[in-house]
């Protein structure tokens, strides 16, 4: 366990540990973590053993949060100055980028995983709260600034 432990310290000093969040089940977490340079998503048990990459795409992945149902992530990505709000399966397959933005940020589930709230900013710093079905239609303004 001292070893586990010890290399989890390492990998965090080494790099940036950006935000992390636990599955439905308490048994796995993903996070977002700078390794050479990039962010990247990444699984874990919850005691950190077992941390595997899962994000495979180009870009900068941030912001990974478990659906409740516990199949998916969604998450923040930036890559060539373009911002986006997607998901992804737990093993990393059928990425899809679900809305895109001046910056988008903050993905939150909805309590049955089939919605996905996130702020939205254009380039003059306007921001709102929006909310997108899973499937990258019905977005709709909730509040704006």
């Amino acid at each position: 366990m001292f070893k586990y432990l010890l290399i989890i310290v390492v990998l965090i000093f080494q790099s940036s540990l950006a935000f992390a969040d636990f599955s439905p089940d308490g048994k796995q977490i993903t996070f977002s973590l700078k390794v050479n340079g990039s962010s990247q998503i990444f699984i874990a048990n919850s005691d950190g053993t077992q941390s595997k990459q899962i994000s495979q795409e180009n870009g900068e992945y941030f912001n990974p949060t478990w659906s409740p149902l516990g199949d998916m992530i969604a998450f923040s990505k930036s890559e060539g100055g373009n911002s986006y709000i997607g998901v992804m399966d737990i093993d990393g397959s059928n990425e899809r980028m679900i809305t895109t933005g001046h910056l988008v940020e903050n993905p939150s589930w909805s309590n049955d995983g089939q919605r996905i709230l996130f702020y939205k900013f254009d380039d003059k710093d306007n921001g709102g709260l929006y909310i997108i079905d899973i499937t990258g239609f019905n977005e709709t303004l909730i509040k704006s600034d």
